[in-house]
C-alpha cells in the first residue's frame, strides 16, 4: 500500500472512530477518559485500546447496557426471527444481516460502519487456497465441513426468508456471501451475554485484542438499580473466548482527564449492564488486551483469523487411522485390529470429534497416555494380554489396574518423579543399529545434532514423567512412536520445519494474512511434532539409566 493510500486509509478509520464515540455516549455506553482507540497488535486487528495513562488493577475502565448489544431479542426484527424459529448464533447472524440491510436506519448503524464488511476467517478463503494452504494442519478437514455446513444453514434457514418476505429479508443483503460475512464477523467479534440474551454483538468490548494467559482486563455482568429485572447475573465471557471478555468503554471525543468514566445521561436506566475491569496494572502507552480463552493456533485462525507465536496453548493432533496403519508396518492388520480392540475394552479412548479419533500432543511435545498405552499394547507378550483380559471389567480405563496386570506392583500412576533434565546427552553404544539409523533418518524433525559415533544430541530435554509412563516408554514403543512423528509430520505440503520458517521470514502478515498465518499454524504445530520427537528419542537408550530393573 502506497503512501497516499495509507493516509487515505488512516483518515476514514479516524472518521469511524468519531462516529463510533458519538454513538456510543448516545447509547447510555461510558468508557474511561484514560482509553484511546488507535493502532493495536496488527497480526489480530487494525484497532486496539491504548492506555493513555497508567492505570491500576481494579480499575472500572467501561461498562456498557444490555439493550445497547446487538442481540436475537434487541434487534428490530426480533419478531421475525421469533416466529422462524431463528436463535443462538445463527439468528445472530441474520441479525446482524438485517441491522446491516436497514443502514441509518439501524439502531446500530454508527456501530456497524466501524467494523469490516468481513473478517478473513478460513471460511471464506478459496477451495485451492484451503486445499494449499492448510493440508496437514488441524483445520484442513474442519473448514471443508464447515463450508458444507453453512451453506445447508442458508438454505434450509435463510433462503425461505428471502423468497417469503422479500420485503423484509431482500436477496442483496441475504445472499450466501453476505451470510458468510455477517458469520465471519459473528464468529470472531460475538460474546455470549446472559441466558436471556444469547449471543451478542457487544460494541467497543470488540476492540480489544487477544493475548494468550496475558489478559489485562475481565468482562463481568452486573445488576443495577432499576425497576425492569433481567434473566440472569452471572458473569460474561465470549462464546469461544473461555475465561474472559471486553468489556466497554466510553469517552468525549475531546476529553481525556485520567481515573473518569464519561458518557451521556440520556435519562435512561438500564436493567444489567456489562463490566470491564483491570486485573493487572497498565502503563502508559501500552494496548490493553483481552483474552479470547486457552486457544490453540488452529482454533485461533478458525474462529479469529490470525495465530500467536509461541502460543503456549497449542496442539497438534494424531489420528488413530494414522497410528494404526503405521503400526500395521511392523504388525500384520489382524494383530493390530486385536491389540486396538483389547485396548478399547480396558476402557480406554482417543480424543473425538465430528467422528474422527485422534491423540493430542501437547505444547511440551508431551504425548497423550493412552497413545502410549496404545503402542506399548502392540509390544505386549501374550501373557500380559491374557492378563489384562482375565480383569478387562475391572479396569474401565484405570492405569492403577493395568499396572497391576503388567506385574508393576509398586507403580503408581499420577506420583511424579523429579523433573528429568537431559543435556547434551550420549546415548550408549548398546542402541541397536535399527534404532541408529531411526534417528538419523528423524535428524530434521527432531532438529537435533546427531552423530553416528555415540549418537550424541544437543537439545536440553525437560521432562516430568510419573513412573508409570516411563515404564510405558520402552525403546519398541519410542521407536514407533518417532515414525509416526515422521509420519504425521509428512502430511504437510513443504519438505521441512525449516522450510516453513523460511517462508515466514520472507511474508508479511499485512500484505499476505491468509499465506502468513496458514505458514505459522504450520510451523506451530511442526514445533510440537519436532519436541515430541526430542520427549521420545532419550528414551531409546536412557530407559536403562532410569529403570534398570525392567529391560
Amino acid at each position: 500500500m502506497d503512501r497516499m493510500s495509507r493516509s487515505s486509509s488512516s483518515s476514514t478509520h479516524s472518521r469511524a472512530i468519531r462516529v463510533f464515540r458519538k454513538w456510543m455516549a448516545s447509547n447510555g455506553i461510558e468508557w474511561s477518559d484514560a482509553l484511546e482507540f488507535g493502532m493495536g497488535n496488527v497480526i489480530v486487528a487494525d484497532t486496539g485500546v491504548i492506555a493513555v495513562c497508567d492505570l491500576k488493577e481494579g480499575d472500572l475502565i467501561a461498562t456498557i447496557p444490555k439493550w445497547a448489544c446487538l442481540t436475537v431479542k434487541t434487534t428490530m426484527a426480533a419478531e421475525l426471527l421469533e416466529q422462524a424459529g431463528l436463535a443462538g448464533v445463527l439468528g445472530l447472524t441474520v441479525a446482524l444481516m438485517y441491522e446491516r440491510s436497514k443502514a441509518e436506519e439501524s439502531m446500530w448503524y454508527g456501530y456497524l460502519q466501524l467494523l469490516p464488511h468481513q473478517q478473513m476467517l478460513p471460511f471464506l478463503w478459496t477451495t485451492e487456497e484451503i486445499d494449499n494452504l492448510l493440508i496437514g494442519t488441524e483445520l484442513h478437514k474442519v473448514i471443508k465441513t464447515d463450508k458444507r455446513l453453512m451453506k445447508e444453514d442458508w438454505q434450509e434457514c435463510i433462503s425461505p426468508l428471502i423468497e417469503e418476505n422479500p420485503h423484509e429479508f431482500p436477496r442483496k443483503w441475504f445472499s450466501f456471501d453476505q451470510y458468510l460475512a455477517a458469520k465471519s464477523l459473528v464468529s470472531s467479534r460475538s460474546f455470549e451475554v446472559d441466558e436471556y440474551h444469547g449471543y451478542g454483538m457487544v460494541p467497543l468490548a470488540d476492540l480489544f485484542n487477544h493475548k494468550s494467559a496475558a489478559e489485562d482486563v475481565h468482562f463481568t455482568s452486573i445488576l443495577s438499580d432499576c425497576e425492569v429485572v433481567c434473566t440472569t447475573t452471572n458473569e460474561v465471557f465470549p462464546e469461544a473466548l473461555q475465561d474472559s471478555g471486553a468489556c466497554p468503554s466510553n469517552t468525549q471525543e475531546e476529553s481525556f482527564e485520567e481515573d473518569t468514566i464519561n458518557g451521556a445521561d440520556n435519562g435512561e436506566s438500564s436493567c444489567e449492564v456489562l463490566e470491564m475491569i483491570l486485573i493487572k496494572d497498565v502503563a502508559k502507552s501500552l494496548e490493553i488486551f483481552n483474552t479470547y480463552g486457552s486457544l490453540s493456533n488452529a482454533a485461533l485462525l478458525d474462529r479469529y483469523g490470525f495465530t500467536e507465536s509461541n502460543n503456549p496453548f497449542d496442539i497438534v493432533n494424531i489420528d488413530l487411522v494414522l497410528t494404526t496403519e503405521v503400526c500395521e508396518s511392523y504388525f500384520s492388520k489382524r494383530h493390530v485390529r486385536n491389540r486396538v480392540r483389547l485396548w478399547r475394552k480396558a476402557g480406554f479412548t482417543a480424543c473425538k470429534s465430528e467422528g474422527t479419533e485422534y491423540f493430542e500432543i501437547c505444547n511440551s511435545g508431551k504425548p497423550q497416555v493412552e497413545l502410549i498405552m496404545l503402542l506399548h499394547l502392540m509390544y505386549a507378550a501374550d501373557h500380559i494380554c491374557e492378563a489384562l483380559e482375565n480383569i478387562i471389567y475391572e479396569i474401565r480405563g484405570q492405569i492403577e489396574k493395568v499396572a497391576e496386570a503388567f506385574g508393576w506392583q509398586n507403580v503408581v500412576h499420577g506420583q511424579m518423579n523429579e523433573t528429568i533434565v537431559l543435556q547434551n546427552v550420549t546415548i550408549p553404544s548398546c542402541v541397536s543399529s535399527g534404532t541408529k539409523k531411526m534417528q538419523l533418518n528423524l535428524e530434521q524433525l527432531c532438529g537435533s545434532t546427531i552423530e553416528v559415533n555415540g549418537l550424541e544430541q544437543s537439545d536440553t530435554l525437560m521432562v516430568s514423567l510419573d513412573p508409570f509412563e516411563m515404564r510405558l516408554l520402552s525403546p519398541n514403543v519410542c521407536q514407533i512412536m518417532l515414525l509416526l512423528l515422521q509420519k504425521r509430520d509428512s502430511l504437510y505440503p513443504t519438505p521441512s520445519l525449516a522450510d516453513d520458517q523460511q517462508i515466514l521470514q520472507c511474508t508479511s502478515f499485512t500484505e499476505d494474512p491468509k499465506l502468513f498465518h496458514a505458514v505459522s499454524l504450520r510451523a506451530s504445530e511442526r514445533e510440537i511434532l519436532r519436541r515430541c520427537g526430542n520427549f521420545i528419542s532419550p528414551f531409546l537408550g536412557l530407559q536403562k539409566i532410569f529403570l534398570p530393573d525392567i529391560l
